[in-house]
């Protein structure tokens, strides 16, 4: 019999850690788009700073706790969520020699 205990404790802050990067990395994406026409980006860029850190920090506490290895697995899902919009928006966005 296979026990899935063991793996289960870990994919939960894996899957929370990948849900909260992609959330984390939209709202950037949309502070650097609505920050580049506000009449106060400065204002912009440091509230959605907070709230994104805030967020992101309160929701991987919650689900990692005082575990040191749900940490690492909720962290290891946050950056596999960043890796995965470098990846994304590489293949969007045209290369620097297209634009021209």
């Amino acid at each position: 019999m296979i026990d899935l205990t063991g793996f289960l404790l870990f994919a939960w802050p894996f899957l929370v850690g990948v849900l909260t990067g992609a959330v984390f990395f939209a709202a950037l994406w949309w502070t650097v788009r609505q920050g580049m026409q506000s009449e106060r980006p400065a204002l912009l860029f440091i509230a959605s700073w907070f709230v994104r850190t805030g967020l992101a920090v309160l929701t991987l506490w919650w689900v990692a706790g005082d575990d040191v290895r749900r940490w690492l697995a909720a962290t290891v899902g946050f950056m596999a969520a960043q890796l995965a919009v470098r990846v994304i928006s590489r293949r969007a966005l045209p290369s620097s020699h297209e634009a021209l």
